[in-house]
């Protein structure tokens, strides 16, 4: 075995990647350290770049030639030279076999798939990405839990709480559907986002590219209204109706796949949905007037102390803490919190 305990930087899974398919673990830890830091990726990638620099220095002429010199220099110089060269030597060999296994072809790791008929959930804080059965990826946010069901006509995805991202892989025969609630959106291929605030009876999609058809249910109707969205388009879709939402675009909505939340001009309620989705303890309210309140800001996911400042800098409101969740309150006693 070349490794010994599963890689922690990403010169070390970018190694890891070049020396064969990985395992089960493998891409689970995999995931989970992409997952842990938005940095992680992009050092990642500064990784491949690396691979692929070297790679070229591998192809190089001058390099050839510069390595054969040395090569004859050494083949002439006395013995005691080439013991004193022995160890800058095995240095030289050691980072061109490092060099070697970086400049093999990149190959990017395999997702866990769900297939037809399954389902995934996943714990507060936790973000998992998986492949469906007709190669689309679905990542999948804190808290949330997502069922499939695939057949020749048509591609089912039910959001039974929470949010997920949806890359579709285009089928103009068979329509990529996903029902939240009462609610359905329809697409043949795109990238949007969907968050399902069922508490709420909420509903937002945030369209990144393509097109997508969104039905709801309407009070102005027995049945259900449709909405017709296209790239950059966000809309909330509320049981009064849709309301276009507040100068967010849909890279914002969908920042927290990068563990970044944002909220501009958000009711409570639906800040603390979100918000409760990466917190060890959740937030709650006791009363109506604390959910009404309108909060614009942008928190890093999980990150509860700041929640927590904003309400009482912008509001006195203060939380009291209990084994199990956090409770929001206006306190009569400003400045204390237990």
């Amino acid at each position: 075995m070349i490794f010994r305990r599963l890689p922690q930087t990403a010169t070390e899974w970018v190694v890891r990647l070049q020396a064969g398919p990985l395992s089960w673990c493998d891409r689970r830890a995999l995931t989970r350290w992409l997952a842990a830091s938005p940095e992680h990726l992009k050092d990642l990638e500064a990784a491949q770049a690396a691979s692929e620099l070297a790679q070229g220095l591998g192809a190089s002429g001058r390099a050839r030639q510069l390595l054969a010199q040395d090569l004859w220099m050494h083949r002439r110089s006395s013995p005691a030279r080439r013991q004193n060269f022995a160890l800058p030597l095995l240095a030289a060999t050691a980072v061109a076999a490092v060099i070697m296994v970086m400049a093999a072809p990149w190959n990017s790791p395999s997702l866990p798939r769900i297939e037809d008929g399954g389902s995934a959930q996943t714990a507060a804080g936790q973000i998992a990405n998986y492949e469906l059965p007709d190669r689309s990826q679905i990542t999948v946010a804190g808290a949330s839990s997502v069922s499939i069901a695939f057949s020749g006509e048509y591609r089912a995805v039910a959001l039974e709480r929470g949010e997920a991202y949806f890359d579709v892989t285009p089928d103009r025969a068979r329509p990529f559907v996903i029902t939240a609630g009462g609610h359905k959106v329809t697409v043949t291929g795109t990238s949007f986002n969907v968050n399902y605030l069922a508490a709420l009876n909420e509903m937002e999609v945030a369209v990144m590219e393509g097109a997508v058809r969104v039905a709801y249910p309407s009070n102005a109707t027995t049945g259900e209204a449709v909405a017709e969205m296209r790239a950059g388009d966000v809309i909330l879709f509320t049981p009064a109706g849709p309301v276009l939402n507040r100068n967010l675009s849909p890279q914002q909505v969908a920042a927290w796949r990068s563990r970044k939340l944002y909220f501009d001009s958000a009711n409570l309620s639906q800040v603390l949905a979100e918000v409760n989705r990466y917190a060890s303890k959740p937030l709650v309210t006791e009363t109506q007037d604390i959910d009404r309140l309108i909060l614009t800001g942008q928190f890093p996911a999980g990150d509860v102390e700041s929640v927590l400042m904003s309400l009482r800098q912008l509001y006195g409101i203060e939380a009291q803490e209990t084994s199990e969740r956090w409770v929001l309150v206006r306190n009569q006693t400003k400045g204390t919190r237990r």
